[in-house]
């Protein structure tokens, strides 16, 4: 065997090592990547959990705006109006 057919030998060794290195590194940032994602998952089934449990609680402790009634407009005097906007208690805005 020659020099030159040892040192491409070599080199092919060596691009080999190379290429298991960086499988290595991609496959481990790939398992990093899923752990995160996993863990991410989670949390967003945990708060999915609390949503729904607060809004059942909302619907079931009245708190909902299913069947509610407004409450009734009491009708108003003249008097009654020409009183509150002297005080200064009437938004003109509205």
């Amino acid at each position: 065997m020659t020099d030159e057919q040892t040192n491409i030998e070599n080199q092919e060794e060596q691009t080999t090592r190379e290429d298991v290195k960086e499988e290595k590194t991609l496959l481990q940032e790939a398992e990093s990547q899923a752990s995160r994602l996993e863990a991410a998952n989670a949390k967003t089934e945990e708060l999915l959990q609390r949503q729904e449990k607060i809004a059942m609680q909302n619907m079931l402790g009245g708190r909902s705006e299913a069947g509610m009634q407004p409450a009734p407009v009491v009708p108003e005097t003249d008097e009654e109006y020409t009183a509150r906007f002297e005080s200064g208690q009437v938004d003109l805005l509205k």
